[in-house]
């Protein structure tokens, strides 16, 4: 792939990541804020545009304009500050762009994302979702709607230095499902700590970790089925976790 105008642009590198069929990949860098990479695979000219813009001024847009519209590619896009957070995409196609950004507000402990996703050929919006959170030192709440079908919240709390309780509810209106489940957790001491949870489908679950000594940590796990207890089908769990 190539541009034109030296002073918009520098290449950073070609790497040839397959040798048959070989698979070339261009990185290029514009002085505008614009980072390109095209990718050659085989004598097929399938080439690929992906890019992440720090700064979108007329130049960029001008070297955008330039590329043929046999290219797909991908543009995105960010911004962060102490209390809002912003996303988003862009996959570039002629059959027309799918859209999607997301975006996050904190304030004193509250905090509301949204994010959405637009497809411009069908003309419709594929994902749209939101959540409200609130969180303190020992209190996490979290609420969120998933495409106006799936509600949940959640409740987190650790009651004391020892003790960490959590509560989680789901409702899909689609199904007219409901779940709902409940946990704990006790460290025993500083090496050791228990934890049970249960749920509506009366699954019961319970395990117990012990570290060892420093980078290893045993854990043995249980998943009851209350409601067919006798039927077996039970599952337990043995896992050994090792850190460098």
């Amino acid at each position: 792939m190539d541009f034109g105008d030296d002073d918009i642009y520098r290449l950073i590198s070609t790497k040839v990541v397959n040798e048959y069929p070989k698979t070339e990949i261009r990185t290029i860098e514009c002085k505008e804020g614009l980072t390109l990479s095209s990718k050659r695979e085989g004598y097929r000219r399938r080439k690929f545009l992906g890019s992440n813009i720090d700064n979108f001024t007329s130049s960029t847009r001008n070297l955008l304009h330039r590329f043929k519209q046999s290219k797909t590619g991908h543009l995105k896009t960010s911004f962060q500050n102490e209390n809002v957070a912003f996303n988003a995409d862009m996959d570039v196609d002629r059959n027309g762009p799918l859209i999607q950004a997301s975006a996050v507000i904190g304030y004193q402990g509250w905090l509301a994302g949204y994010q959405t996703a637009f497809d411009t050929q069908n003309k419709k919006l594929t994902k749209n979702n939101f959540a409200l959170g609130f969180t303190t030192g020992d209190l996490i709440l979290h609420t969120n709607v998933d495409d106006g079908q799936e509600f949940g919240g959640s409740i987190y709390q650790r009651v004391s230095p020892r003790l960490e309780t959590g509560v989680q509810l789901a409702w899909s209106s689609g199904s007219n499902n409901t779940r709902f489940g409940i946990g704990a957790k006790y460290d025993l001491d500083k090496d050791a700590a228990i934890r049970a949870k249960v749920n509506n489908t009366s699954q019961i679950g319970l395990g117990y970790q012990q570290r060892l000594r420093d980078g290893i940590t045993l854990t043995l796990s249980t998943l009851i089925d209350g409601k067919n207890f006798n039927s077996g089908g039970h599952k337990i769990g043995l896992a050994l976790e090792l850190e460098a």
